[in-house]
This record gives C-alpha cells, structure tokens and sequence, in this order.
C-alpha cells in the first residue's frame, strides 16, 4: 500500500515523521525517496564547520551539495566575523532559499551588521538577532534589508550578552516606523526586545504617519508596553 500512496501524501506523512527517521523512510522504495529526502533536507543548520565543510569539500562527495535544490531553510550557529567568507560562499551556494533564522550570538561577535543580504532576495522569513543599540546603525541596518522585497515575515531578538554590564536593547516607534518604510510587504512582525516609552509629544507625530496597512499581526516581547503604544 506504501508505495501507492501520492506524492502528495508521502510528503504530508513525512512532515510527522522523525527527523532521525527520515533518512531510513526513504530507503524504503523508489516512491518514497524524494518525499521523506525533502524533508531531510528542507530544513539546515549551519555551524561554522558545516560551513567550511560545504565550501572546501568536492561536490561529488559532498553531502550538502548534493541536496541543495531540496533546502529551503537554514539556521545560522557559531560563526564568528573573522569567518565571515564562509558565510558569503554559502550565500551564494544557498541563495534560494526563503526562511533564514540566526541563532543569537555573543553580542560582541554579532556579525548581523556586516551581511550583504542582496544573495538573498527571495526570503520571505527572517529571524535576526540586533546586536547595535545606535539608532543610526539600526537605520543603516534597515536599510539593507530593504533589498528583501519578498519580506512577509520577521522577527528581531537580542544577542547574547557576555557581561552582566552591557546595555540592554531598546526599540522606539520610530525602529517600527523604519521597518514599514524599508520593508512594505511586512505582514508579520515579531519584537523580542525591550520596547521604549513614546513620548507625549510624539504622539501628534505618529498620528500623522501613513498607517502600514500590509501588517496583519504584531507581537511585542517586552513586560511594559505604555498606552500610546
């Protein structure tokens, strides 16, 4: 009956199946290889040896290589900038994916600031870390993303902080405001970061602004969110 089943089918089945499982499913039968290797291969993480593993290893023996047209999502871990050419080669190895997700780094080796994100226009989600407090780096930062036309979904956390001492990041309303002016097709926004009070005075300032109608749901991650919020 198993090998019967629709393509369809198998790949819904294999969605279910654990992840350790998938690689002997596909074994199975002809039918079942491409679905149950989709779903291995949907979905990578990538640590800085994955990183140089992918880059320096021949095609012909890589693993990675190999199954690239079935990955569409990747999670970045533990690359540190003086690495950051392996990064840009998988960029390019990777550039169509959709879904990008880095893990939170040291806020000390955030290398968030220094992506070229233009290898991957067509991502529709984003799960970043913000690692500057300076509202000029987060502009210059939202300006690079600008390049993600595709942009439906993102969420910003906070890097890890090494020492008890370092600041804690703050977003305004005018962070969320560069946000809609940079990515206009936004329709999801997730904010795991301490939210700052919006002054009285800037309240005639937000009323004025063209509203993001795009936006459908925004979660905010912070203990205090004040009324003008």
């Amino acid at each position: 009956m198993g090998p019967a089943l629709p393509f369809e089918i198998l790949s819904n089945i294999a969605v279910y199946v654990d992840p350790k499982k998938n690689l002997a499913c596909a074994l199975v039968c002809k039918q079942w290889t491409e679905p149950f290797l989709n779903k291995r291969w949907c979905s990578i993480t990538v640590t800085l040896e994955v990183a140089k593993y992918i880059c320096n290893t021949r095609s012909q023996n890589n693993v990675y290589l190999k199954n690239l047209h079935r990955t569409l999502e990747l999670k970045l871990m533990n690359i540190p900038k003086a690495d950051m050419k392996y990064l840009s080669k998988v960029q390019q190895i990777y550039c169509k994916i959709n879904w990008f997700e880095y893990d939170r780094p040291y806020r000390s080796d955030c290398i968030i600031q220094e992506i070229d994100w233009s290898p991957w226009k067509s991502l529709v989600h984003l799960s970043i870390p913000l690692c500057n407090r300076s509202l000029t780096a987060s502009e210059d930062f939202f300006t690079k993303l600008s390049v993600l036309s595709c942009l439906t979904h993102l969420t910003l956390k906070e890097a890890v902080t090494q020492q008890s001492l370092e600041e804690t990041i703050v977003v305004s309303w005018q962070d969320i405001e560069l946000l809609h002016l940079n990515l206009p097709r936004l329709t999801y926004i997730d904010i795991r970061l301490r939210i700052k009070a919006i002054p009285a005075i800037d309240a005639n300032k937000i009323r004025r602004i063209t509203p993001a109608h795009a936006i459908t749901n925004i979660r905010y991650g912070s203990d205090y969110i004040d009324a003008f919020w």
